[in-house]
C-alpha cells in the first residue's frame, strides 16, 4: 500500500458519504498538508480528510499493539 492507494481509498469513501466531486488528489493535497502542520486545504472534505487520518492512525497503533502481543520475538 502505498500514499496515493491510501488517497484513493479515501476519496472513494467521501464519494460514497455523498461528496461526489472529492478525488484522490484533494485527498493528497490534505494528506500533505497534515504531515506538515499546515491548515488543511479544501474545506470541509480536509476536516473529513483529517479525521480519517486520525481514525487510520488509532487502527494503525491498535494493530501494532495486538502484533506485539502475539509476535515475541
Amino acid at each position: 500500500m502505498n500514499k496515493r492507494t491510501v488517497c484513493e481509498g479515501m476519496a472513494k469513501s467521501l464519494r460514497e458519504f455523498g461528496y461526489p466531486d472529492v478525488t484522490s488528489d484533494m485527498v493528497f493535497d490534505c494528506l500533505n498538508a497534515y504531515n506538515e502542520g499546515a491548515d488543511m486545504p479544501h474545506g470541509v472534505i480536509g476536516r473529513f480528510v483529517e479525521r480519517q487520518i486520525e481514525d487510520l492512525k488509532e487502527s494503525a497503533a491498535e494493530l501494532n499493539r495486538d502484533i506485539s502481543s502475539i509476535v515475541t520475538r
